[in-house]
């Protein structure tokens, strides 16, 4: 997240030169970051005070086995 008007306009300069097509540069983080958990960040979280870092970090998209691999033991009969 960009704040500093200098800093956005040296963005523009450089999109301006590289992207041959049009663009816009969004300001507003409340298109793309929640600022509130979610029913998604209380699944995945459960019921801890979830600290505002991670609001919005999950993906409600993802599933388990994209995150986790379980490996099962050999066994010998």
């Amino acid at each position: 997240e960009l704040s500093m008007e200098s800093t956005i306009k040296e963005i523009e300069e450089v999109c301006k030169k590289n992207i041959p097509y049009g663009f816009d540069i969004n300001q507003s983080r409340t298109n793309y970051i929640r600022k509130e958990p979610t029913v998604s960040d209380r699944i995945k979280y459960g019921d801890m005070e979830l600290p505002e870092d991670l609001v919005g970090m999950t993906d409600q998209y993802s599933s388990f086995d994209d995150h986790v691999k379980i490996i099962r033991k050999d066994t010998l009969d």
